[in-house]
């Protein structure tokens, strides 16, 4: 089980966990959330304004809550700097965000310790490293991997 208490936003509520009910014969075993109860669904704008909507493009787009947004905005108006470089107070200061939203992660994970945690742009950006530094460590000339017709597009041209 996850542990929520270490990473806290002032504007995100984490709202009890949903119970999910697999024996509803209607359901034919499958979990069943009612989307106009989901406790979720009201913390991000897009669903605000289109209740009726039901993302599922994730892997290419995720919707952000609103307390992401509110954090980067916030970021970008009173912090935003090159970090890890500049000796002045604006990098320096975007430095140590940085820093404490990658332990806040690694507590979150249950990462040994917070270099563990790699922040990259995006899910294709993410595999593109994977596939890149660890696959040639593991396979050899010959070797095939297979994948489902499932699996992320960065997955197929890596």
């Amino acid at each position: 089980m996850i542990d929520t208490e270490h990473v806290k936003c002032d504007t995100c509520t984490a709202p009890e966990p949903m119970v999910l009910d697999a024996s509803d014969e209607a359901s034919r075993g499958w979990p069943t959330i009612d989307i106009e109860t989901n406790p979720y669904k009201g913390q991000f704008p897009l669903f605000q304004q289109h209740p009726e909507i039901a993302f599922l493009d994730s892997a290419a787009t995720a919707q952000r809550p609103a307390c992401v947004l509110d954090a980067e905005r916030d970021f970008y108006q009173r912090m935003n700097a090159n970090p890890l470089r500049g000796l002045y107070s604006l990098s320096v200061e975007a430095t140590e965000a940085i820093a404490k939203v990658r332990q806040q992660i690694a507590d979150l994970i249950g990462a040994a310790q917070a270099n563990e945690v790699v922040f990259t742009r995006n899910t294709s950006e993410s595999l593109n490293l994977v596939a890149k530094s660890f696959a040639p460590t593991v396979l050899e000339p010959g070797d095939e991997v297979v994948i489902t017709i499932m699996e992320h597009h960065s997955n197929l041209i890596p």
